[in-house]
């Protein structure tokens, strides 16, 4: 992937949504468009928040410019985007 410029930026772009959302607006949220386009799944499974298919082992990361919600086992791809739920909303 790092060899295909295009890929980092869309790959890249599919874990940023614009916006300051918080762990507890997530889990209000039904899906949410990246800033590629796509859209995320987002649900709450057995009180774990997930977003498509990996969890959220640790939300509401602080930082200058948003927030970050740290997201373990999983690398989200575009070309999936919708795969692991129909969100509909983006």
């Amino acid at each position: 992937m790092l060899a295909d410029r295009k890929q980092l930026v869309e790959t890249i772009g599919y874990h940023v949504v614009e916006g300051k959302i918080s762990g507890e607006q997530l889990r209000e949220m039904d899906c949410s468009q990246t800033l590629n386009g796509k859209s995320l799944a987002i649900k709450v499974k057995h009180g774990d928040l997930v977003v498509d298919n990996a969890v959220v082992v640790k939300a509401d990361i602080g930082c200058t410019n948003g927030v970050v919600h740290h997201v373990i086992d999983s690398v989200f791809r575009p070309r999936l985007s919708g795969w692991y739920g129909d969100c509909g909303c983006c």
